[in-house]
Order: C-alpha cells, then sequence, then structure tokens
C-alpha cells in the first residue's frame, strides 16, 4: 500500500499527495484552549538533563545581554524543534536556545557558516545579531537572528 493510500486512509481524502506531506487543504487547529497541551506548549524539556527554558528565563538574558531589545514583546513559537526552542521577539527577531549540548555545538557551527554562506547560495540566510554569552541560569551559548519571512516547512 501507497504511503499517499495509507495517509488518506488514516488523515482523510483530503490528506497528503505523497510522502512529503502536503495537505490538499490547510490544516485547521483549535486555540491551545481547546486542545490538549502538549510538550511544546509548556515548554517542557525533551532531552534528559536539558534545561527547562521559560518565557521569564528568555525574558532575562534578553533584559540582561540585549537590553536595547528588552521591551519587546516576546512569545514562544509553537515550531520549536527537538534541537532549540525559538521564541519571536518583537516583528523583527529570533531567539534561538539550544535544548543541550549537542544543539549548543551545531548553533555555533550555524554562526560561524551561515555569513560565509549569504551570497554564495540563491537562499535567504539567517543573520545572527548577538550571540549569548552562557548565564548561570542558562549555560550553552544562545542567538538572536533576523526574522526570516516565510511559510514555516515543519
Amino acid at each position: 500500500m501507497s504511503v499517499t493510500v495509507v495517509s488518506r486512509l488514516l488523515l482523510g481524502p483530503g490528506a497528503a499527495r505523497g510522502y512529503a506531506g502536503c495537505a490538499a487543504k490547510p490544516a485547521t487547529r483549535k486555540p491551545v484552549a481547546q486542545r490538549t497541551l502538549t510538550r511544546w506548549d509548556v515548554g517542557m524539556p525533551l532531552h534528559e538533563g536539558e534545561t527547562p527554558v521559560t518565557h521569564p528565563l528568555v525574558a532575562d538574558l534578553v533584559r540582561q545581554q540585549c537590553p536595547w531589545w528588552a521591551g519587546l514583546p516576546l512569545r514562544r513559537l509553537r515550531t520549536s524543534g527537538t534541537e532549540h526552542t525559538t521564541w519571536r521577539l518583537g516583528e523583527d527577531f529570533l531567539v534561538r536556545l539550544p535544548r543541550h549540548a549537542d544543539a549548543a555545538q551545531g548553533l555555533l557551527k550555524e554562526i560561524t557558516w551561515w555569513p560565509r554562506l549569504r551570497g554564495v547560495i540563491p537562499l535567504e540566510v539567517p543573520e545572527v545579531l548577538h550571540v549569548g554569552t552562557p548565564t548561570e541560569h542558562f549555560p550553552p551559548p544562545w542567538a538572536v537572528n533576523r526574522w526570516l519571512p516565510g511559510e514555516d516547512a515543519a
């Protein structure tokens, strides 16, 4: 049985048209108050030894290390991945905090390589505006990037 057939059996006739999981019609999501909360919604750790990343922690990091952005609205993005938590800071910025040590190393590689790729590949590349230094409450490095508009691939 093909993936398309299985997807349509599980998700209905308007579901995936192939392995990529592209839906024929956009899915509608219930407001958070009307659905069961998940680990993503409440910011629970996904990995053993992960430092929980909460709104007060991110707000404190921004206030202490980037006071010029401290007054901007801050909200957790639901599309945070398994490697980083992501937060929208105002309309123009994205705060990325690694969930574990391996992700921190990956973040440092990204910070090194993104500027080198800008203008070399035909895609918009994130622009790192601030690299956060470790603190007692959040030991890994973290970053503030310029927000890239577009559709979420997740």
